[in-house]
């Protein structure tokens, strides 16, 4: 998953509804310690990542699915080449004729639904991981 700082802070504050004087506070330790923001947050668990995840796929208005719930048939999951797959943060885990389903880290990258259409040349159904 990756949230831009000012995004995060929006997340957690209006969709996750943790009160801004502790958002405040986590974002005072992550200047403090040098993490990122995402990092500090998932450290304090105050809110888990699949929470975080299903809220920011909300805000973006694209479906959200958890992996680690799903079974991939492993024709499905070998679609793409590791070498895309691990550069843009992306899994194929379902396929028709002429679309994919791509769960991704930021279902905003334009370079990874390019390279994957590119790829397989099919429509990009993308879904937040």
């Amino acid at each position: 998953m990756k949230i831009a700082d000012g995004e995060l802070r929006q997340l957690l504050t209006y969709d996750v509804k943790i009160p801004p004087q502790t958002v405040r506070e986590l974002v005072a330790d992550s200047k403090q310690t040098g993490h990122s923001l995402l990092q500090t947050v998932l450290a304090s668990k105050i809110v888990a990542e699949t929470p975080l995840a299903r809220a920011q796929a909300k805000r973006l208005g694209v479906p959200f699915i958890d992996l680690s719930q799903s079974t991939i048939p492993p024709k499905i999951l070998q679609r793409l080449p590791r070498q895309i797959a691990a550069k843009h943060h992306v899994v194929c885990f379902d396929e028709t004729t002429t679309s994919i389903k791509l769960a991704m880290a930021d279902p905003r990258d334009v370079q990874a639904r390019k390279a994957v259409k590119d790829y397989t040349g099919k429509t990009i159904r993308r879904y937040q991981a």
